[in-house]
């Protein structure tokens, strides 16, 4: 047994990057459970057997660079080039490690892409939420602070006032 360390990456959350050092001759549902005990606050409440995992690599075998992970998440690559390294997933739990992940992996890259299954729970959810209230507060300061606030004088006077009385 050979022990490799994979880089991982939460698909859809900032600043997930992390390593995961496993050995090769272990199954695919082995590198769940190693994954989801790396990072138990952003997988709570998900079992590690929902995770879907992905080869961060383009069918042309160019794994995912850390760099342009970076550039995907600031949006300055498209998601269709996303779409590209979500090709092969690690759906066989049984498959051995070694056959997925060549023996020599170059540095400064991403080998697997991890997808949390939608209504999952821990700090991933989270995130989404997060995003998703900022986008609604963006919109209200669009639309509603945005617009130009009217001010009307009043009609009452001192005379009107001293007619009251």
């Amino acid at each position: 047994m050979v022990k490799v360390c994979l880089v991982c990456a939460i698909f859809g959350q900032a600043g997930s990057v992390f390593g995961v050092e496993i050995d090769d001759a272990l199954a695919v549902w082995q590198l769940k459970d190693a994954i989801k005990e790396k990072k138990p606050n952003d997988f709570k409440d998900i079992d590690a057997d929902k995770l879907q995992l992905f080869l961060a690599k383009k069918e042309d075998d160019a794994w995912l660079k850390s760099k342009d992970l970076l550039r995907m998440r600031k949006g300055e690559i498209s998601d269709e080039v996303e779409s590209l390294y979500m090709k092969e997933e690690l759906g066989d739990p049984t498959d051995k490690i070694c056959a997925k992940f060549p023996s020599t992996i170059p540095d400064g890259t991403i080998h697997v892409l991890v997808v949390v299954p939608e209504g999952g729970g821990g700090s991933v959810s989270a995130s989404k939420m997060d995003q998703l209230f900022e986008k609604v507060d963006k919109l209200y300061e669009q639309t509603v602070l945005g617009k130009r606030k009217v001010y009307r004088h009043s009609s009452a006077s001192s005379t009107l006032l001293a007619e009251l009385n």
